[in-house]
């Protein structure tokens, strides 16, 4: 793991690495995304915190607070790359279906073609 992440970072990226399996050397520059990505996020939201959602530009309007978009890009990120790795639940959920051993249901059969022979 780098150095300087939030504690809340590398206890992330540790409950990351322990649910991961198979990994090869090529993948480590994808979880070095993920780990950097993951911290703009934490770092940029704990900031947000103490500041308002919107400030007021030079012209006297109502602007978002630049943060918002740093954390949603950031978000976005970390989101995209959790799904390569098959870490958020919709899929683990598709990864679980795709590898299910099963025979094929009388409709499956149908739609492959398979003929039923009496």
């Amino acid at each position: 793991m780098s150095k300087g992440l939030t504690h809340r970072t590398r206890d992330f990226m540790k409950s990351v690495l322990e649910q991961v399996q198979g990994l090869e050397g090529i993948d480590s520059g994808a979880l070095s995304m993920l780990e950097y990505n993951y911290d703009v996020f934490i770092r940029q939201s704990d900031i947000l915190k103490d500041e308002d959602m919107v400030i007021t530009n030079v012209q006297g309007n109502l602007n978002p607070n630049p943060r918002i978009k740093i954390i949603k890009d950031a978000q976005i990120q970390c989101l995209s790359i959790l799904k390569e790795f098959g870490l958020t639940l919709k899929s683990r959920t598709s990864v679980k279906a795709k590898t299910k051993d099963s025979e094929d249901s009388p409709l499956e059969e149908f739609i492959k073609g398979k003929k039923e022979t009496r």
